[in-house]
């Protein structure tokens, strides 16, 4: 991404050891804080995205795996012939 003009401030609330231990981090990469934000500001914009998991994302992930493994499942009974016919089906749920 090309260099932008560094023409706004902007403030935001946080929790100070939070803060304290990015800067940490921050400083092992050679970044300040300005350099840290403007990177993910501009990441975010290059990908239209956040640019990393969130707890959601996470979460969501963690569902799709469970899907799979369910689907998989199922498919490898009906493989293995372990089924039941629609008569049984419907005799035991009383259809």
């Amino acid at each position: 991404m090309m260099q932008l003009e560094k023409n706004t401030q902007a403030n935001f609330r946080t929790n100070d050891s939070l803060l304290s231990s990015a800067k940490k981090i921050f400083e092992r990469k050679n970044l300040d804080m300005t350099n840290a934000i403007n990177l993910f500001l501009e990441k975010t914009v290059e990908e239209n995205a956040i640019p990393f998991f969130t707890r959601e994302d996470e979460e969501r992930e963690g569902m799709i795996m469970e899907l799979r493994a369910e689907l998989k499942k199922g498919h490898d009974d009906v493989v293995a012939g372990r089924v039941h016919s629609e008569q049984e089906v419907r005799k035991y749920f009383g259809l």
